[in-house]
This record gives structure tokens, sequence and C-alpha cells, in this order.
């Protein structure tokens, strides 16, 4: 595998007031749209909607599910069961999951396929790919502009830029998990992802799909899903909210409208 590490600071982003108030880890340049409408999936995966939607969901051990599919991206995430005991005096045990790779695909202007690789277990590396090539590993630092579609990395968190969305994909410590080791190379760590749209949604020319994705419908209506509860004394078993959820072909499955 091919590492490279490129000179200058990745771009700075900033986010309008009121979407720092919705989610102090949105990702990305300001939003078009307003009210901020990010969302995205978060820890043992809790789901947050384009309306407040709320839900989480297990999914298959070492299965890849489709996040986004919308035109020209597609966000695709791994994920993998894993137990780990919750902080505080009881440690209670968790049979849970989380996300732990995740992969972009894009679609530039100029028609250049870009496929964007992410591994919370090697937190300081994305890899790349242009045109179905073998992708590249880069280090952060680093940001890169192919047309119009950007990505940068930088403090553990990958920000992908497209003319329409924003994503954004960090990688997180949980030392509650059980049978790793002390770093993320050991299995401490898993994948949180993040988006929001750059443009009106109602005017894209077609809706988004996927288990976030499919939030934003438009009907400004906020749907509160099954949640996992963790009222138990000594341990539980998190649910699979979304039983329909159809897993991804492959990581880099290209699942858009051209």
């Amino acid at each position: 595998m091919r590492v490279r590490a490129l000179g200058g600071d990745p771009p700075r982003y900033t986010w309008p007031p009121q979407c720092e108030e919705a989610s102090q880890q949105c990702f990305g340049p300001s939003a078009t749209a307003q009210p901020c409408t990010a969302s995205g999936a978060t820890g043992d995966p809790h789901v947050s909607g384009a309306h407040n939607d709320k839900y989480d969901f297990k999914g298959r051990h070492n299965t890849i599910y489709n996040l986004l599919s919308a035109a020209y991206v597609t966000v695709n995430a791994l994920f993998r069961h894993k137990d780990y005991k919750e902080a505080g005096p009881k440690h209670r045990l968790v049979k849970g999951s989380y996300m732990t790779e995740g992969y972009v695909a894009a679609r530039t202007a100029a028609g250049r396929m870009v496929s964007i690789e992410y591994d919370a277990a090697r937190a300081v590396l994305v890899k790349i790919g242009v045109n179905g090539t073998e992708p590249t590993a880069y280090k952060a630092p680093f940001s890169m502009t192919l047309d119009d579609v950007s990505v940068a990395l930088e403090k553990r968190v990958v920000t992908i830029k497209t003319p329409d969305w924003i994503i954004g994909l960090s990688s997180k410590m949980n030392q509650g998990m059980v049978g790793a080791g002390t770093t993320c190379a050991d299995g401490m760590c898993f994948l949180e992802a993040k988006m929001s749209p750059l443009v009106d949604v109602a005017t894209l020319q077609v809706a988004p799909h996927g288990l976030i994705g499919q939030t934003y419908d438009g009907d400004g209506v906020g749907v509160i899903g099954k949640t996992d509860d963790y009222k138990t004394r000594d341990n539980t078993v998190t649910a699979r909210a979304s039983h329909t959820a159809v897993p991804a072909l492959s990581p880099r499955a290209i699942s858009f409208t051209l």
C-alpha cells in the first residue's frame, strides 16, 4: 500500500450558529439550506435524521449498509457486532454494534469517479482512488480537490464536499470495548458519520435514499423509531431497528442516479 503525505494545511470549515447548536459534531462548510439539516449515525449506532428523526440500528455482523444514496454520491459503512462495558461503577456489558469503516463514492462534474475509504482503526490515513484505480493512502494533515469534489483529513476527521452534500467520517474511541487492546489499531475505535445537504433537497433530481438519506423526505416530520433499552441491571442487547435495510453489495458499490 502506498502512503503519501501532502504539504499544506487542510481547509478550515465553519458552520453557521444554528448548525453548531443542533449538533456540535457537524462537519464541513456553511450549508445554504436553512435551518441546519445535519444528520448522522453516532456511537452504538444512534441515527439522527433530517427532521430530528431518531432510531437505533444494529445491522448484521460484518455487513456493509448504505447510509446515503443521492445523485452523484453514495456513502456506505461497515457494521460489526461488538461487546463493550459502559463507564460507571457497574460497568454493564452491552452486546451492541459499531460502524468501523466508511466508503464514499462521488462523480465529479468532469465525469470522474472518486472513491474514498476511511478505517477508524487507521485514523490518520484516508485512501482515495480515481476511475477504478487502486486507492492510495494519504496521511493527515491532507487535502485535495478533484474538479468539484474535495477531500480533507485532519484530527481524525475526513471531510468530503460535493456540490450538493458535505459528509464527515470520524474515528472515535471506546475504552470499554471487550477483547480490544489499548489503541485504535487494536480495536478500540469506531466510526461516526455526519452529513448535510448544501442545497435545498427539494431541488435535487432524485430523492435521497439509505439508512440516513431516507429521512430527507421533505415532510418536516421527525419519525421516532425503535431505540435501545439500557435500563437492564447487568447487561443488555441492542436492537436492530430497521429490519428491512438491505446490505450493500460491496464497499465500493456505486448506488446513485447518474
